[in-house]
């Protein structure tokens, strides 16, 4: 199949975990302007991620100098779950959810309404698993696929390491290496061992 260019300024995105949700926050209302839907491809190294909106309420916060009036931001409405890449080695329990689809190292979660996706993706612009591309959205598979070839490279904290082969052969640059010359480096046990 041939490579296809994606403009990441018009591809809808998404990305970032969910906290407690306060019982008083108030609700953030999503327009639902059409029945559209994204598929979100998620990299990170865990089984499931939840996106949920967060809604801004004016708390009184004190101070040294008195009251003033601060932002505090609550997770409020429907959680969604993107499922990530971790999944049991060999034969998972009995009862446990199919593997994920995957495209180049990334999970991927059909059916999450666009209008979510984008005011999610707008609230975490900045979160560092958006950012690092660790998390996108699009309507078309094609495009998922041709964006996650270009972030096939891209690793993840969360993602299990790469340990070297032999030594001195470190393939991943998340593997610590030693800082005196002589201690070896973290090396791989063989099964007779």
């Amino acid at each position: 199949m041939p490579r296809r260019s994606v403009n990441t300024s018009q591809a809808v995105q998404s990305r970032t975990p969910s906290a407690a949700r306060a019982p008083e926050a108030p609700a953030v209302r999503v327009e639902t302007r059409s029945g559209r839907t994204v598929t979100v491809a998620c990299k990170l190294g865990i089984a499931r991620f939840e996106l949920q909106l967060c809604g801004k309420k004016m708390v009184t916060e004190q101070t040294q100098t008195g009251p003033r009036e601060v932002p505090m931001y609550f997770k409020t409405g429907q959680v969604w779950v993107v499922r990530g890449t971790a999944y049991p080695e060999g034969t998972p329990p009995k009862g446990f959810i199919k593997r994920p689809d995957e495209v180049d190292g990334y999970a991927l979660t059909p059916g999450i309404p666009a209008d979510f996706w984008r005011e999610w993706l707008e609230q975490n612009k900045n979160a560092e698993i958006v950012k690092n591309n660790l998390i996108f959205a699009f309507e078309d598979r094609e495009d998922i696929a041709a964006m996650a070839s270009d972030f096939t490279d891209v690793k993840c904290a969360l993602s299990p390491l790469d340990m070297p082969v032999r030594d001195g052969d470190t393939p991943d640059t998340r593997v610590p290496r030693p800082m005196n010359d002589g201690i070896s480096g973290i090396q791989r046990l063989s099964a007779t061992e």
